[in-house]
């Protein structure tokens, strides 16, 4: 790890075509290893969870694992 310099930008998050997956969706409960797109950003369950949000950061961790392309 380094600096940020000016004009470094973040790398693109990995997208799939829209129904690749189910959408997320707070109410539905989803197992290890199931597989969902928010918008078209694709996610992979590493446990058991209902209502956390792909993407975002909570204390303890997050379920959800970003899914990149060929994987």
């Amino acid at each position: 790890m380094g600096p940020v310099l000016p004009g470094d930008t973040p790398a693109p998050m990995p997208t799939l075509p829209a129904g690749t997956y189910p959408q997320w969706n707070p109410t539905q409960a989803y197992v290890a290893g199931s597989r969902v797109q928010l918008g078209l950003v694709p996610y992979e369950a590493k446990w058991w969870s209902q209502k956390q949000e792909p993407g975002q950061s909570l204390a303890g961790g997050t379920p959800w694992l970003l899914v990149l392309p060929g994987t």
